[in-house]
């Protein structure tokens, strides 16, 4: 388990840090991933949050601010994986998510 450290994104982004043992809270859309940092930092979630930089542009100057200066818990966003319709490119990006979570190439077979 990777203590201290939540995983706030999508489903697919959710699995792989999942597996490599972080907390994780799944959003469907942007919308909810940003309620869900905005609980976070409300409820001083401990260590690190990372989630989508996407969420980024739906804040207020004034929320932004908040993430910005928040050192408990320390918010950090980062380039997710967004839903996709391509099936193929969806198991190369989910793929790619695991090998960076867990450090193994993965073959996905249907």
């Amino acid at each position: 388990m990777i203590a201290g450290v939540l995983v706030i994104g999508d489903s697919r982004t959710a699995l792989g840090f999942r597996l490599a043992g972080a907390a994780t809270r799944e959003a469907a859309t942007v919308e909810e991933a940003r309620a869900l940092v905005l609980d976070a930092l409300t409820r001083a979630a401990p260590g690190v949050v990372l989630f989508d930089d996407a969420v980024l542009d739906r804040l207020t100057d004034k929320e932004r601010r908040r993430v910005e200066d928040s050192d408990r818990p320390i918010l950090l966003p980062i380039p997710m994986i967004r839903m996709r319709r391509e099936g193929a490119r969806e198991d190369r990006d989910l793929a790619r998510v695991l090998r960076a979570a867990i450090g193994h190439q993965l073959k996905i077979t249907r």
